[in-house]
């Protein structure tokens, strides 16, 4: 798996690509802690070539979802694929996560931020 940050301030976006599995996870859980500041109000994870995930990783992600809440920081998944998708609908977390598409995504938390 290949993480890389784009920081513009309040909001914070892990592009994530490859699969991500149990051997990950300490990596994963230390971009999550060492990215997301105090000043944090948004983290995405641009999902679009997440191409796998498996249980260890899940957990991980529900482990990022509860800390934003904790730290009111939104918690963003978008341009998830459609086999990362199914597996979050089996599991019903898609009603647990809040996910969009990219073009949303962008509309809502970036316009006012790119355009500056």
């Amino acid at each position: 798996m290949k993480i890389s940050i784009e920081n513009t301030g309040a909001v914070v976006i892990f592009h994530v690509q490859g699969e991500f599995d149990f051997k990950d996870v300490p990596r994963a859980e230390d971009f999550w802690q060492k990215h997301t500041a105090e000043n944090t109000a948004i983290a995405a994870i641009n999902c679009r070539d997440l191409s796998h995930v498996d249980s260890s990783a899940i957990g991980s992600l529900i482990k990022f979802n509860n800390t934003a809440r904790d730290r009111n920081i939104s918690l963003i998944f978008y341009d998830v694929s459609k086999s990362v998708m199914d597996l979050l609908k089996i599991s019903r977390l898609d009603r647990y996560f809040t996910i969009m598409s990219g073009a949303e995504f962008e509309s809502k938390y970036l316009n006012g931020i790119k355009n500056a």
